[in-house]
């Protein structure tokens, strides 16, 4: 019975919870789960209505239907305080929900970082969280429940702050045993020594929970960093406890509400949790007791201090209140001082990051107010302090600017940007994140802007700072947005000028994103002012200061305008705007950049390193004119600098241009934009899902274009993770941008409403995954798809170093993909960065959640392993392939942990291969299939760098760049090894006796080019070469033989020196004599005359008929027919065949004649024997004739027999014979055997090979004109199949004519014709062979070698068809073939053939007739 039948009365019906969440009403959502979005509802239940949690499953979701079974087995049977109460679930039209009760307050991982979790409130969750998990590890009797999943994200909080625990759809109820999973938890929490083993176990959650502790703790998401470090909080967390620098991390909130014991106490029950080995993590019974203790001493303590309190207020003692100009309602940004000072050691030099006439910029890391999460849900509403205080803090990385008094940052200009700036949110204006009044100081502080200042990368002359354009071009947008936020007003509260616009004001974040920055000189009004102007002394940087308002002291907002005019002149030029000399100053950078628009000279200030890019993208720009982006921006900016401030642009026309200029640039991205709904038709409306995966769903589609349609991969992206907006299109720009053959093509994207959406290209062969076990993979193709995918990642690695963008981020055998001809391309982009692949992780990652290009190089060794071992990254093996491998992949038996299932054992192929490197035993490892075929310099390049890349320490990895180094050593050593191997084994003895010297630093491919096109050993007496396999062929010169009769020439296309020269070829008289030295053994070779003709005719047959007489062993033997060598004018005909069991081999022959009657009386060159191999014999495989043609066997199929008597009807009916009153069984059986139509003068049957119809003509109706006598002689003949036969006379000719009727055919078959023979004791001219020349005129092939004898295998293979013994005790040899389909409309098909005898008469041939039947 299934869980869902046993718990048939919890299922609650479909229409219910319809009815209860307003049919799924996107109002009524709260969250996402694991596999669904979760509504709110109330359902009517018979105590009342109550309030639920509504769990949807995702239909389109790989694991959804599991971990929703998984999750009510696991809460049907839990009753506890401190987990979700179970209310049922249902299953029902396609539909899975999970019903729970609803949890007020919602999860914990909301309120880590407010004010309003105090902490005692804290303490008191983290109990009862504990007291859950506890109940779930122990409270079932013989077994335990593994959570596998804790996190502040499922643990909730009910309105009485009581935690309640949730999100059980990973979870295993199972022995004590560890359990094998393959999924489990979430970033940050996950157990290392699960990364390691894959396995879980009880201690598993107790390092989950040990982070939610310190989470807690410190009041911040685990996956929230620094800006300096970028650990996971757990690792760090653990770090900074060790250091005794815990403090440091905790938010000050919180600092003053803790019992200093409770601290101590707390955090040390958090370390212990996080143990790297689980035996030394404490256990859930433990930690429940520990914090009550915990709990109980922050009781007593907060006792303490309400008293103090209380006897402090009788004593009257109240706040000094002695800065009257105080902002009362920002008390929540203010930062204390003491707070500062630390972060800043004091303000020490030390953290300087910029100076100016303002005072200094520090870099230090503070708790502040959560700007990034109050900002969006309350722009300008006036709010209490009380409602403040729970909004959330968070620690950071900031920019600390210190106000200096004396130069004129007064207390007016300070209350002025606190009390307005904290309004002015907007992406791409640098954020005030506090501030600090206390005493004599006047400080604010920033967010952190990591890439510094536009200035500092316009005069570097460093190639690693320089940006692209389109770079330059995002940053400028991202600055005129930020300005004309600025000038446009805050809704009806602010606009403002800045007064200081330059390029060392716009700051640069982690993705290069521009931010205005600097409001000191900032004038304020209000947003409906009518005045479009201020009079004020004139403040700014002289070098961008707008002339009119430096005459008139006139302020407006065309006066940021023109200074934006000079940063955009900086950004094209490549140089900084300094101060003017004089008023016609030419080098002035605003003068030359209108001098040079007006004079039509703009290339003249474009910066050289964009003037390369440029070129290199476009073959007009080394002409007049310059891009059309370039022409766009250089216009706005000229306008921004223009004497008239009415003839300046406002910002909104400067963003629209400078949008204008982006788009034209990278218009190749824009034209890949595609409309969902051409998406939606491409995939059939999502219809095909080819997987779901973590955050995406990868779909199959055709996408249609001009030439047809294109094999697509579409990637549908979940809205909750990744990029939006704005970055999205960046990384889309960015992967476009990658543009090479080994990363996947971008085809198309779309970012329609909320869809984020990518296209790529499919690749035919799938991913590397699919191939790793395949024999057909060899080595070397492997090895190349290495270098393919390394130099696809080390490509990404280096398109933008400095940012996150150019980390893939989840490396594996799966997101390599191998086009048609197997050409390996990265895939697998727009994800977010580090979700990562279990077997794959970095373990530096794993521990710490630092993503480096290293944790890319970490998966890349392991894919390497990967493809030399044929394993995956993660296998389970049965115990007794384990216990072979026992030895190998485990010297830590105590390490390797059982599973729920007792006959299996996981092996992580890191471990494994590592294993085997360090202790030189790679061999146990190696893929069988490739085993043997691996050069041993190639596998220790390759192993070794595999190696490399999972050296534990980060700085010990590689880079991909040495990577692909040395990847394409290891790929050069095994091609210099493969081509060694098709060397003789004793090349280096044969290249020492080679009459022409050959360089030492030839390579073993130019050595074999060397040897396959042959040289001269043995004082020129001996040709020897290769073929592409590295057998060994010889060619022996004539000079070897003996001769009666010989005279040598001198032939220029010769490969010796001489060669003799035969005038007699009736008479040859030549004895060879000679021994090979060099052949291959274990291999056939065939023996060849090399020669040619003296004169120069030409020879139009191929092959050309000879008939070369010759002995060999005391038998006299023929060679009928010689072939040209190729690429020369030689001929050569084979004499006999041999093994070669041994290098040297003994050979005597002796020559006798040519033909006379086809060669003439010319005489012949002779130029020497050759030996060539033919075929490798394998050890322990014999010769064996393979016959795999089935007889047809006829049965009593009554439908067949049916068919059959309807189709051959016509043909029946011309029989002489009983066959049309015999029954149809009888029939059947009959036509098998064959029955005379046409009073004898046919025979029609059935084929016994596959039942068509074939028939059989007597020789007299098909010979041509046999009443001739001189030519034929009919007579009668016993055991024919018809009354007479052709007896052939003496003539050389014989030619067959006749019409074949289509009826006695079976349609779409190939026929052959066979001719039926005898040959008499008398003949004597059949020994040679006979051409079959068709003379119908549309034939391709007209002429066809056959023989009526077997001929000797030296002739087999010049011999196109050859005669077979019949059952019926005659001879039968194909001369024709024929195909019947649609194309024949006539009731006959011509034939017309002529024999001819290369030598002697046709006289013994005895002609029975031609025979049709189907190939």
């Amino acid at each position: 019975m299934s869980i869902l039948q046993e718990l048939d009365h919890y299922r609650i019906p479909l229409k219910d919870i319809k009815e209860a969440t307003n049919n799924f009403d996107q109002q009524n959502v709260v969250g996402e789960g694991r596999y669904g979005l979760v509504y709110r509802g109330n359902l009517l239940r018979p105590k009342g209505l109550m309030t639920i949690a509504a769990k949807q499953v995702d239909r389109t979701y790989r694991h959804g239907e599991k971990r929703f079974l998984n999750e009510i087995k696991v809460l049907s049977s839990c009753k506890h305080a401190n987990i979700v109460s179970f209310i049922g679930f249902c299953d029902e039209s396609d539909e899975k929900i999970l019903v729970e009760s609803f949890v007020t307050n919602g999860r914990l991982d909301r309120y880590l970082s407010t004010a309003k979790l105090t902490w005692l409130k804290r303490l008191q969750i983290c109990l009862g969280a504990a007291h859950g998990l506890n109940y779930l590890h122990n409270g079932f009797k013989g077994q335990s429940i593994l959570h596998c999943d804790v996190r502040s994200g499922t643990i909730l909080i009910d309105e009485h702050w009581q935690a309640k625990i949730v999100g059980f759809g990973l979870s295993a109820i199972g022995s004590e045993d560890p359990t094998i999973y393959s999924t489990v938890g979430a970033r940050g929490y996950v157990d290392p020594e699960y990364i390691r083993t894959g396995s879980v176990t009880k201690e598993s959650d107790v390092y989950s929970f040990g982070v939610v502790l310190f989470e807690v703790l410190c009041g911040r998401l685990v996956y929230e960093t620094y800006e300096d470090n970028k650990q996971l909080l757990g690792p760090f967390a653990r770090l900074r406890y060790e250091e005794g620098k815990l403090n440091e991390i905790i938010d000050p909130i919180l600092m003053k509400q803790m019992n200093p014991d409770s601290l101590e106490a707390f955090s040390a029950i958090a370390y212990q949790c996080l143990e790297m080995h689980r035996a030394k993590r404490t256990t859930m019974i433990e930690i429940v007791h520990k914090l009550e203790q915990v709990l109980g001493l922050q009781q007593e303590f907060e006792k303490a201090l309400a008293l103090q309190l209380v006897a402090l207020d009788l004593k009257g003692i109240q706040e000094d209140d002695t800065d009257s100009y105080k902002v009362k309602n920002l008390e929540y940004m203010k930062i204390p001082l003491q707070q500062i000072k630390l972060a800043t050691r004091d303000f020490h030099d030390d953290f300087i990051i910029g100076r100016g006439g303002y005072g200094r910029v520090y870099k230090a890391d503070l708790f502040h107010f959560d700007v990034q999460k109050y900002v969006p849900k309350n722009m300008f509403q006036h709010v209490s302090m009380e409602e403040l205080s729970g909004y959330q803090r968070r620690k950071s990385t900031v920019a600390v600017k210190r106000l200096d008094r004396r130069y004129g940052q007064g207390t007016a200009e300070f209350l002025q940007e606190i009390s307005v700036l904290p309004y002015f949110r907007h992406p791409n204006l640098v954020s005030l994140l506090g501030f600090c009044d206390e005493g004599q100081e006047r400080i604010l502080v920033y967010e952190f802007a990591s890439k510094g200042s536009l200035d500092g990368y316009i005069r570097s002359t460093d190639t690693k700072k320089n940006h692209t354009w389109a770079q330059r071009l995002q940053i400028c947008l991202d600055a005129a947005r930020g300005i004309e936020f600025l000038h446009n007003g805050v809704g009806e509260h602010h606009r403002i000028i800045h007064r200081d616009i330059k390029s060392s004001n716009i700051l640069l974040c982690e993705n290069w994103e521009g931010k205005i920055s600097d409001f000191g000189l900032s004038r304020i009004g209000p947003a409906n002012l009518q005045a479009t102007f201020v009079m004020t002394q004139v403040a700014g940087t002289l070098e961008y200061v707008d002339p009119q308002y430096h005459k008139t002291g006139m302020l407006t907002k065309e006066s940021d305008v023109y200074s934006f005019g000079v940063v955009l002149f900086e950004v094209l030029s490549g140089r900084l705007a300094y101060f003017q000399k004089s008023e016609e100053d030419q080098e002035f950078l605003p003068h030359m950049a209108k001098r040079c628009f007006e004079q039509n000279k703009v290339k003249e200030i474009v910066d050289p390193k964009l003037t390369k890019e440029f070129e290199k993208g476009s073959s007009t720009f080394g002409e007049e004119t310059c891009p059309d982006s370039v022409n766009t921006f250089v216009s706005i900016a000229y306008k921004c600098l223009q004497g008239k401030r009415e003839g300046r642009p406002t910002m909104h026309d400067i963003v629209e241009e400078l949008e204008k200029a982006l788009k034209s640039h990278v218009k190749g991205v824009e034209a890949l934009r595609t409309s969902l709904d051409a998406i939606k038709f491409a995939t059939n409306d999502f219809s095909d899902l080819m997987e779901h995966r973590g955050h995406e769903k990868v779909y199959r589609g055709e996408l249609p274009h001009s030439k047809g349609r294109t094999s697509v991969v579409v990637k549908r992206l979940d809205p909750i993770v990744g990029s939006y907006g704005n970055e999205f299109y960046k990384e889309i720009a960015m992967l476009y941008s990658y543009s090479h053959k080994n990363v996947v093509p971008l085809l198309g994207f779309c970012e329609e409403a909320s869809q984020r959406i990518v296209i790529f290209e499919h690749m035919v062969n799938g991913s590397l995954k699919e191939h790793l076990k395949s024999s057909s993979l060899k080595w070397r193709l492997r090895l190349k798809i290495c270098v393919d995918a390394a130099c696809g990642i080390a490509h990404i690695h280096g398109s933008d170093p400095d940012t996150q963008h150019s980390i893939h981020g989840d490396i594996n055998s799966s997101s390599i993909l191998l086009n048609h001809d197997w050409k390996a391309v990265i895939s697998d982009f727009i994800i977010s960065k580090g979700v990562g692949t279990l077997g794959y992780y970095d373990p530096v990652y794993a521990t710490t959640g630092i993503l480096t290009h290293k944790s890319d190089v970490y998966s890349f060794g392991v894919v390497l392993f990967e493809v030399l071992s044929g394993r995956l990254a993660i296998e389970t093996l049965k115990t007794d392939q384990h216990n072979r491998l026992h030895n190998v992949s485990n010297d830590e038996p105590k390490n390797q942990e059982r599973g729920v299932n007792e006959d299996s054992q996981m092996i992580f192929l890191a471990q494994l291969a590592e294993h085997c490197f360090k202790n030189t035993r790679l061999e146990d490892i190696i893929f069988r299939d490739i085993r043997g075929t691996i050069g041993p310099k190639s596998l220790v390049i390759f192993s070794t760098i595999a190696y490399r890349c999972l050296q534990e320490k980060i700085e010990d990895r590689p880079t991909m760049g040495e990577v692909v180094k040395e990847l394409e050593k290891a790929f050069e050593c095994q091609d210099e090894w493969e081509w060694e191997q098709k060397l003789p084994r004793d090349y280096e003895k044969i290249i020492q006796m080679s009459k022409d010297p050959v360089s030492n630093t030839s390579t073993k491919k130019d050595l074999h080019s060397l040897l396959s096109s042959g040289i001269l050993l043995h004082d020129g007496q001996l040709w020897l070469s290769i073929s592409m396999d590295g057998v060994t062929n010889e060619m022996v010169s004539a000079t070897k033989f003996s001769y009666k009769n010989v005279k040598w020439r001198l032939i220029r296309k010769s490969r010796f020196t001489k060669v003799a020269r035969i005038s007699d070829i009736s008479n040859i008289n030549i004895q060879i004599q000679i021994k090979t030295e060099f052949l291959t053994p274990k291999t056939m070779y065939g023996a060849y005359l090399v020669f040619k003709f003296s004169d120069r005719r030409k020879f139009s047959s191929r092959p050309l008929y000879v008939n070369l007489k010759y002995k060999k062993a005391g038998e006299t033997l023929n060679a009928y027919f010689a072939e040209w060598r190729a690429g020369s004018k030689w001929l050569k005909i084979e004499l006999f065949r041999f093994w070669s069991n041994s290098e040297t081999n003994d050979f005597d022959v002796s020559l006798e004649s040519f033909s006379r009657y086809y060669c003439g009386n010319c005489g012949i060159f002779v130029e020497g024997i050759e030996f060539q191999a033919i075929s490798r014999r394998m050890d322990g495989i014999e010769d064996k004739e393979l016959n795999d043609e089935k007889s047809f066997k006829p049965d009593l199929n009554m439908d067949r027999v049916e068919q059959m008597a309807i189709d051959c009807q016509d043909i029946i009916k011309r029989s002489e014979s009983n066959t049309q009153t015999a029954s149809k069984e009888d029939l059947y059986f009959l036509l098998f055997k064959g029955i005379l139509i046409d009073k004898g003068e046919k025979l029609f049957s059935l084929s016994k090979v596959n039942g068509k119809k074939c028939h059989m003509l007597p020789a007299k109706m098909v010979i041509y004109n046999p009443s001739n006598v001189t030519l034929y002689n009919i007579k009668p003949q016993a055991q024919s199949r018809f009354a007479e036969c052709v007896h052939i006379l003496y003539h050389h000719e014989l030619r067959i004519k006749c019409n074949i009727e289509t009826q006695m055919l079976s349609l779409d078959t190939t026929y052959a014709c066979f001719l039926v023979f005898k040959l008499s004791e008398k003949c004597r001219g059949l020994k040679c062979p006979v051409k079959a020349r068709d003379l119908l005129p549309y034939k391709k092939e007209r002429t066809k070698i056959i023989s009526f004898t077997s001929p000797t295998t030296v002739n087999l293979n010049k011999i196109k068809w050859i005669p077979e013994q019949r059952e019926d005790g005659w001879m039968e040899v194909k001369m024709w073939e024929t195909r019947l389909d649609d194309r024949h409309n006539g009731e006959s098909i011509p034939m017309d053939l002529k024999l001819i005898s290369f030598e002697g008469t046709m006289f013994g041939l005895i002609l029975c007739g031609i025979e049709f039947r189907p190939m």
